[in-house]
């Protein structure tokens, strides 16, 4: 068991970021999310919870109100919590959750797939490995997804490949905007998150294109793991020809045989999970872990998770 007093919180300018990398790197649940360079540009905030010389670490995104500082999911960051060269048992995640607590009185975090809590509850994230050639990554589709890529084949679709992630951004926010809680600074902070992303290499931008009209667009950030669907956006005419379904068909195309896993991001919206299981992806579920430790009368103003 990893004694409590052996983890300690560092401030963001106090991380030895060297030592951090590698940690990240060597982990076997490594996620961008936990790439510094990530979470600087994700957060508003974040310090970090070590232990050892950087052989666990945990990093802690923050704000303050009404005079508490608090533990938040940031919205461009799907999962956080602990990364490990070995391991993460359910002592050592409660070790960590332990520690947190002991500095922000309420937090709603979600913690990676590895690492299992009781008292958490469970959120899907579907993925589908790319290693095999494109012929055999087919044969596991459904029904219903042949179905509408036969649609999409007839409809004389393009997959096109950009760097103009702002026009991404722009048309996924004509389509969806008025139907999610997206404020404006997150959308500032997707622009940020873009634009670092495309200096580093790893950010693609992919359309589903017909007579120079897009019809579907997605984000995909890249590391030496995973390709993440950070978003994708489909219009009303682009869903009566499945442009959808094309964009993503193409991306396996386009990285078939790689040692690659496509994160799909998501997600517990049952048709978004029937959609993505109908490539083939499997559920690797992560965990949400709330806690409310707020004194009288903030402790209402909050649901009590546990």
């Amino acid at each position: 068991m990893q004694p409590d007093s052996t983890i300690r919180l560092l401030r963001r300018e106090e991380l030895d970021e060297t030592k951090w990398v590698a940690c990240i790197e060597k982990a076997g649940n490594n996620l961008i999310y936990g790439q510094q360079y990530y979470l600087d540009a994700a957060t508003e905030n974040w310090w970090a919870l070590v232990a050892g010389d950087y052989k666990t670490v945990m990093p802690l995104t923050w704000r303050r109100k009404h005079f508490f500082s608090y533990l938040y999911q940031p919205l461009w960051c799907q999962q956080l919590g602990l990364f490990s060269s070995t391991p993460v048992s359910t002592e050592l995640t409660a070790a960590f959750l332990r520690k947190a607590k002991t500095y922000f009185t309420y937090g709603e975090i979600c913690l990676n797939y590895a690492n299992p809590i009781a008292a958490s509850r469970n959120r899907n994230n579907y993925i589908l490995p790319l290693s095999n050639d494109y012929v055999l990554i087919r044969q596991q589709y459904n029904e219903n997804l042949n179905r509408n890529l036969k649609k999409a084949a007839t409809a004389g679709l393009l997959y096109e490949q950009s760097t103009n992630f702002a026009g991404s951004i722009d048309f996924f926010r004509s389509n969806y905007e008025n139907r999610i809680a997206i404020n404006e600074s997150d959308w500032t902070t997707l622009h940020s998150i873009c634009k670092h992303l495309q200096g580093r290499n790893q950010l693609l931008v992919r359309s589903a294109v017909v007579d120079n009209q897009v019809l579907s667009s997605c984000l995909v950030l890249r590391d030496q793991h995973r390709l993440y669907l950070l978003i994708i956006a489909t219009n009303e005419k682009g869903k009566t020809v499945a442009a959808s379904h094309f964009i993503i068909d193409r991306l396996i195309q386009e990285f078939q045989g790689q040692h690659l896993l496509l994160d799909f991001e998501g997600s517990d919206v049952p048709g978004i999970e029937r959609f993505y299981a109908g490539f083939g992806a499997s559920n690797q579920p992560y965990f949400f872990y709330g806690w409310n430790q707020l004194p009288f009368p903030f402790r209402w103003v909050k649901p009590r998770y546990l």
